[in-house]
């Protein structure tokens, strides 16, 4: 996976990480999904690219919208 997300992409893994950080919810449920208010793709790609998305994140690695 390359080190290059998009805006969204980057604003999914806040919004998880956000949650995550809450400690309220096992990540691996359904009512954690719900929390973070992602679809379900959208939300396995954050946990699939969690990595990769949170060093983008913090060194802004974001490619440009199309």
């Amino acid at each position: 996976m390359t080190d290059k997300f998009t805006d969204k992409q980057i604003s999914d893994w806040r919004k998880y990480e956000k949650v995550r950080k809450g400690g309220r919810y096992n990540m691996f449920s359904p009512q954690a999904m719900n929390a973070v208010k992602l679809d379900r793709d959208d939300y396995m790609f954050v946990i699939e690219n969690f990595a990769e998305l949170q060093n983008a994140a913090e060194t802004g690695l974001i490619k440009c919208k199309k």
